[in-house]
């Protein structure tokens, strides 16, 4: 059997539709999606009207990501939000929502173990089973944790946006990358892994393709999107040109220059920490 694991698409349609292609002639019977379908591209709602008509057409198990729990919260009024770099791209997000979205993140599990014939006993996560935000790729001790709350010989999770693999005392951690925004040094690509199995175990192949990037560059100016999101959004078209994770680097430095939640941070420490960084 043979299963795509796709993670962190963060709402790039662009490269959804290459990897759908790519699978179109690489059949596989299963796919399973880890979680973070959208934040941070434009038009949203194009994403997620592919992933709704995928999950009607083949045979998909899937879990919710941090992001979609952020939008969760943001609907009951735990968060708010509004046009800064701070969050302005999840307002912007959350405008282009419906409540039929909204009521399909809610019923997404943040956990599953995929009722699957023919495959070893698997958990699927987005961060770690009990924390969507947990990283592996910043807390390497985490590995041991992660396996243990999965209680699987197997464990797929995202997250971290690098594809990986790693043997633990109580299993196997495979991540498949971000098929959105990838870190992977290069850019340009969209990441996933394709996933073979025995019924015992699992041979992976991680997969990296082109798409069509300057189409989703021309979205990224037509939207409106950078009104809302404004440094944080030129920090993730830098991050897809380069495949080096300028979001994550700006926020860091944003925080470290101001002592203050992203959230609470004043624009111009924003644009201090682009300039130093290179972000136009």
């Amino acid at each position: 059997m043979k299963i795509a694991v796709i993670s962190d698409i963060h709402g790039n349609y662009k490269a959804y539709e290459a990897c759908m292609e790519y699978l179109d002639k690489h059949p596989v019977e299963v796919l399973f999606f880890l979680g973070d379908y959208i934040t941070d591209s434009p038009y949203p709602e194009k994403l997620l009207s592919l992933f709704y008509g995928t999950l009607k057409e083949r045979r998909c198990f899937y879990v919710r990501g941090n992001r979609e729990e952020y939008l969760l919260a943001h609907r009951k009024g735990e968060q708010e939000w509004k046009k800064s770099s701070g969050t302005g791209t999840l307002l912007y997000t959350s405008e282009h929502l419906t409540d039929e979205d909204l009521e399909f993140f809610e019923h997404c599990g943040r956990t599953i173990r995929p009722d699957l014939k023919g495959i070893p006993e698997t958990t699927l996560c987005h961060g770690i089973p009990e924390d969507t935000r947990g990283n592996l790729g910043e807390q390497p001790g985490l590995l041991e944790e992660a396996l243990r709350q999965a209680g699987t010989g197997w464990l797929f999770g995202g997250h971290s946006h690098k594809q990986e693999i790693r043997e633990g005392r109580g299993g196997v951690y495979i991540n498949p990358g971000s098929l959105g925004i990838a870190i992977d040094g290069i850019g340009k690509r969209a990441q996933f892994a394709i996933a073979e199995t025995d019924g015992r175990k699992y041979r992976h192949e991680f997969v990296s393709i082109p798409y069509d990037v300057e189409g989703l560059l021309k979205d990224f100016t037509d939207s409106g999107i950078e009104e809302y999101g404004k440094v944080q959004v030129r920090s993730v078209r830098k991050t897809l040109l380069t495949g080096v994770n300028y979001f994550f680097h700006c926020v860091s430095l944003a925080v470290k220059m101001s002592g203050m939640r992203t959230d609470l941070i004043p624009e111009e420490i924003w644009e201090e920490a682009a300039a130093r960084l290179g972000i136009e």
